[in-house]
């Protein structure tokens, strides 16, 4: 049998990028789109999701713009 590139993943690597397949997942689901869906997919890895509460997330937010400016 021919030597394929599955055979050099290792279950880390796939478990890695499912986890932030998830966590963009989430993100989609609260309707966060450009720099903020980046933002949370970044910053929010505990539980796999980002918080359904999202005031926390636009200051933290809207701190980063203030900083960046």
């Amino acid at each position: 049998m021919k030597d394929t590139l599955l055979h050099e993943l290792n279950i880390a690597m796939v478990r890695r990028f499912q986890r932030r397949c998830f966590r963009y997942m989430s993100a989609y689901r609260l309707n966060l789109i450009g720099p903020e869906l980046e933002f949370a997919v970044k910053v929010y890895k505990s539980h796999r999701r980002c918080p359904a509460d999202l005031t926390k997330f636009k200051e933290k937010l809207d701190a980063l713009k203030k900083k960046k400016v």
